[in-house]
């Protein structure tokens, strides 16, 4: 049971582990779904991704880094029209 459906403007680690690729550049526009990061924990490989429309404003971590569990990563500008303009362009 997870109630992670709204976007943070946060991405942290979720447990101790190693960033093994970052799929993002600053400033990119990402959608729900997409991975921003490639993180490995206990010598399995979990994508982390976004769960709703968002921007990367800066990205804390670089790969191979080593960080502990709750390390924020990447810190993200999320996109409030995704809720506001339902069925609007």
């Amino acid at each position: 049971r997870r109630d992670d459906t709204r976007q943070d403007n946060d991405l942290c680690a979720p447990m101790p582990g190693k960033v093994v690729r970052i799929d993002v550049a600053e400033g990119d526009r990402l959608q729900a779904s997409d991975t921003v990061v490639v993180f490995e924990a206990m010598k399995m490989q979990s994508n982390l991704k976004v769960t709703g429309d968002c921007t990367v404003r800066e990205i804390l971590v670089a790969e191979g880094e080593t960080v502990a569990g709750g390390a924020l990563l990447v810190k993200l500008d999320v996109l409030q029209n995704e809720s506001d303009n339902h069925g609007k362009e």
